[in-house]
């Protein structure tokens, strides 16, 4: 990108702006209702389901089994996971009820980024400011202790 590097904290925070393909949009799956026999996901909010376990900030996998053929899988790989069981957790991922709501300004900018390219569309839609950065990173640290 005209010999300059973007750090990935600007990927993420477009990410988590729902900066993302059309079809996160619209996605049939994004229910409790799944075709599959299990569904494996990032387990988001681990820490209120299982307080005090895995904190090593790698993340943590969700298994969800979703019918009796998935249940037949999962007694058979159980004995060798980590796990602790969750069922009946009110789990609050919202791709789990709906699709991710589309922003506002979605159309606008990629048409900014089609017209202008990825720089431009960073410093008006990322703010990405280091100073803000580093204050989080410290937050986090004293957090801990």
């Amino acid at each position: 990108m005209k010999g300059k590097e973007f750090s990935s904290r600007v990927y993420t925070k477009l990410f988590y702006q729902n900066y993302l393909r059309p079809s996160y949009f619209q996605c049939v799956y994004a229910n409790k209702n799944r075709p599959g026999d299990i569904t494996i996901a990032d387990f988001w909010g681990h820490e209120k389901a299982i307080p005090d376990k895995w904190d090593d900030e790698k993340g943590i996998s969700l298994v969800l089994v979703n019918n009796s053929h998935g249940m037949e899988w999962w007694n058979a790989a159980k004995d060798e996971l980590d796990y602790v069981d969750c069922t009946g957790y009110p789990f609050r991922h919202t791709n789990m009820k709906r699709p991710t709501t589309k922003p506002a300004s979605y159309d606008a900018f990629w048409k900014e980024y089609h017209e202008n390219g990825f720089e431009t569309v960073v410093k008006r839609y990322a703010k990405y400011e280091p100073q803000s950065y580093w204050k989080n990173r410290l937050k986090a640290l004293f957090k801990k202790k």
